[in-house]
């Protein structure tokens, strides 16, 4: 039987430390999320079929890359962000 050593060190560090850790963890996962959200909106041909269609994605778009630029200044997602988010990802994928 094999003791994982990280997790060994973990349970030396200060709970400060780890909690800033996870916070980062947690960081990294919803700026990926975001990201790839973008990078579906950019490339899909899904609601390219009328003007309307094509205006109502821009301003998807939109919101979305003002998400992200928000969530880089420090403003977190509201869970309103995060569903409007949702509904955007299942239109498109």
């Amino acid at each position: 039987m094999k003791f994982d050593t990280d997790l060994i060190l973990e349970s030396f560090r200060p709970l400060k430390e780890l909690a800033k850790m996870n916070e980062q963890v947690r960081y990294n996962k919803i700026e990926d999320k975001l990201e790839a959200l973008i990078h579906l909106l950019r490339n899909t041909e899904r609601g390219q079929g009328s003007a309307e269609d094509l205006n109502i994605k821009q301003k998807n778009f939109k919101f979305v890359t003002d998400f992200r630029d928000n969530f880089h200044k420090g403003r977190g997602l509201s869970k309103k962000d995060m569903l409007f988010c949702n509904k955007v990802w299942k239109r498109y994928k």
